[in-house]
């Protein structure tokens, strides 16, 4: 018999009468699939849905967690940086997903997650996260300031804005890859986060990632778009705010705004509004 063939497990207690268990399942197509998707998460037998990129402190694990909070866990303290694949299942574009966050540092494990994660056909679309300069740094800041000439904010944004650049050239490689493999993923979203400290300047930082022809950043993914076919590859771009706090570098700070957690809710509504539209989109392309 087909594997693929066989229902869905059902909870012990749907197997006790054949006919309540095809009511159930008729009743609850949706629940059972998430039920199954959790399952299989729990026992690592999940395949990924979305990819989440970025550099190294961009803020991947909090947006894991930020999404997390959409099933009703809380977030308190901050995660520690991560060093190796993290995962979560969330409501993401009318199903229960599960999303793997790929390192930002170590070249084996980064190669292994990529790979694994290619090498499936379920990669749906990848969330790829910067923070506009303002991410923290694995060097010690006093060997940047004296080997880099980072001597103040604005000058490790410029600094760090060149390390994205490199980053989403790695990332567009592993797509056009994994896309004339498995003719996925079909959409990627660039995931501005830190917006409370760059909120004033939002005009600049949307034509940077998004809307200048001019703009390296625009430039790798209009060329990745160019590739594999505008009809066939979506990208978009939409701020967020996984965690607010100051920023500060060799004593000068900046300070967060949008402290207002209904507008922090509202930018994390319509990142899930997005990633919805970018999904349906690829889907009527087939």
């Amino acid at each position: 018999m087909d594997p693929s063939s066989l229902p869905v497990p059902l909870p012990f207690s749907s197997i006790l009468s054949t006919m309540r268990a095809t009511h159930w399942v008729w009743k609850n197509q949706s629940g059972i699939r998430d039920w199954w998707v959790r399952l299989r998460h729990m026992l690592s037998m999940a395949p990924t849905d979305i990819l989440v990129t970025g550099m190294h402190r961009a803020g991947k694990t909090m947006l894991l967690r930020r999404l997390e909070r959409l099933e009703g866990k809380s977030l308190f303290e901050k995660p520690p940086p991560s060093i190796d694949a993290e995962s979560a299942v969330a409501p993401v574009a009318g199903n229960v997903r599960v999303l793997t966050a790929v390192p930002g540092e170590g070249v084996a494990i980064r190669e292994e997650v990529f790979a694994r994660a290619f090498s499936q056909q379920g990669v749906e679309g990848v969330l790829h996260v910067v923070d506009a300069g303002f991410g923290a740094v694995m060097q010690h800041q006093d060997f940047l300031v004296k080997s880099e000439g980072l001597r103040t904010i604005a000058d490790l944004r410029r600094w760090r804005r060149r390390e994205e650049l490199r980053e989403i050239q790695r990332v567009r490689e592993r797509i056009q890859s994994g896309f004339f493999q498995h003719q996925r993923p079909r959409w990627l979203l660039v995931v501005v986060n830190k917006a409370d400290l760059w909120w004033g300047e939002r005009a600049e930082i949307e034509s940077y990632y998004s809307t200048d022809p001019e703009s390296p950043f625009v430039r790798e993914l209009r060329g990745l778009q160019g590739v594999i076919g505008e009809m066939r590859f979506l990208w978009k771009v939409a701020p967020i705010v996984t965690w607010t706090e100051d920023f500060s570098w060799n004593g000068e700070t900046t300070i967060s705004q949008l402290r207002d957690e209904t507008e922090r809710e509202a930018m994390l509504g319509h990142l899930l509004l997005t990633i919805e539209q970018l999904h349906k989109k690829v889907q009527h392309a087939r």
